[in-house]
């Protein structure tokens, strides 16, 4: 009797470290697309949105750019590290890309250094 107790126990610690790996798999196959997900999500929420679209309808066009740069460093130092945290997510796939063209591996230059 106790040892089926224990053998159920050990069955479901195993199981549940299997389901573990694959999930935390499966999320980093996709951390390019869930990354900016989660960041953008936990920007929302500690960002006021309303306050910045209400302050936004009383700037001019010409000043849009003034406008996000004052907004960006007037907050706090936790929303710009995670508003760089989602511009990066966002960016370093493309710079993955870019950087990983063919033109880079078929210079003979860079093949003999």
């Amino acid at each position: 009797m106790e040892q089926e107790i224990l053998n159920k126990n050990l069955k479901r610690r195993v199981m549940l470290q299997i389901h573990l790996q694959f999930w935390r798999t499966k999320i980093l196959e996709r951390a390019p697309y869930v990354l900016p997900i989660i960041l953008l999500f936990i920007l929302l929420t500690s960002v006021s949105v309303n306050n910045i679209v209400q302050n936004l309808s009383y700037t001019n066009i010409n000043s849009i750019w003034s406008f996000i740069f004052i907004a960006l460093r007037d907050t706090e130092l936790f929303t710009q590290t995670i508003f760089g945290g989602f511009v990066l997510s966002l960016g370093l796939p493309i710079l993955r890309k870019a950087f990983s063209n063919s033109i880079w591996r078929s210079s003979p230059i860079l093949r003999a250094s």
